[in-house]
């Protein structure tokens, strides 16, 4: 069993077998079984277990005679570096120790999850995820949220959140239950470790994003005088809590663009709209195509329709 090691004998090369003299062992933590030890180095290695930056090399290690010493009294014989043996990454890629989970910048309905090493994304990673808003599981089947590989080598990935309905909310937790699809890039990947419900950076909320469905023809109609928009002969389910709002143009003008300021828009937001409701009043529709449109309470809309 391994009695001690000297770290002043231990040491490393690159593959040309030139040693690395900036890279030294500054610690030494033999296990208590006497069978394995942890080096500590005064420098870290790259994720792959290489080492340098801008022209990283791989490295092995080799050490001086006498490097280990055994509790039966034998001490290891030199083993050159051109014998050495080569470093491999075995180490799995874990959720990042400060801000794991925060929302992307310059978006307000997509997460990140971030990892401490560089990873392979892997789409299938989503049949693994948990997310969950105020304690509501989002259901991936159904097409609540999607993950992408934002920057292709990077450290993270992303999960865009599309179920309607979710506004200003911290309450956000992602866990991953198998890190088989979250891989590194050593030579030999590693699996990631899964880690538990993680919540949202302190201070961040998620807005979804996603347009409401648009109303269908004959939802919303004029009444026969022309002056007034009424709910058509059937109750109205719009995809999520819905306003509704009209503009006018120019008979023949077609569609308005998203941007134009609506003239009127319904007081609250609700789920249903009742056959028959009369919802805007006293308009003069002469020589005007009236368009409607819902807006829901993220602030998305969707596109215009015309009613007349």
């Amino acid at each position: 069993m391994l009695q001690g090691i000297d770290p002043n004998k231990v040491k490393f090369a690159d593959g040309s077998n030139n040693q690395l003299q900036s890279l030294q062992v500054t610690g030494v933590n033999i296990a208590s079984d006497g069978k394995s030890a942890v080096l500590t180095l005064n420098q870290s290695l790259n994720a792959n277990a290489t080492f340098g930056s801008s022209s990283p090399v791989s490295v092995k290690l080799y050490a001086d005679e006498g490097a280990v010493s055994l509790t039966n009294g034998a001490k290891s014989a030199q083993l050159a570096a051109s014998s050495g043996a080569a470093l491999v990454d075995k180490v799995k890629p874990s959720l990042a120790s400060t801000d794991p989970i925060v929302i992307k910048t310059g978006t307000t309905d997509t997460i990140e999850v971030v990892f401490d090493e560089a990873i392979a994304f892997n789409s299938s990673v989503a049949n693994d995820l948990v997310v969950k808003v105020n304690g509501e599981v989002l259901d991936l089947v159904a097409g609540d949220f999607t993950v992408a590989d934002g920057t292709s080598g990077d450290a993270k990935f992303e999960i865009k959140v599309v179920k309607s309905g979710i506004v200003g909310v911290s309450n956000i937790t992602v866990e991953l239950k198998d890190g088989r699809y979250v891989l590194d890039q050593a030579t030999t990947p590693n699996r990631a470790n899964a880690f538990t419900a993680t919540s949202l950076k302190s201070g961040q909320t998620l807005t979804e994003q996603t347009a409401p469905t648009a109303p269908s023809a004959g939802n919303f109609v004029l009444d026969g005088t022309g002056a007034k928009i009424v709910v058509g002969s059937s109750n109205v389910t719009p995809s999520e809590k819905v306003k509704l709002q009209y503009v006018m143009v120019n008979t023949g003008g077609g569609a308005p663009a998203s941007s134009v300021t609506p003239e009127g828009t319904t007081a609250n937001f609700v789920s249903s709209f009742v056959a028959g409701a009369e919802l805007f009043t006293g308009l003069s529709t002469s020589g005007k195509d009236v368009y409607v449109r819902y807006i829901d309470e993220a602030g998305n809309v969707s596109y215009w329709i015309k009613i007349n």
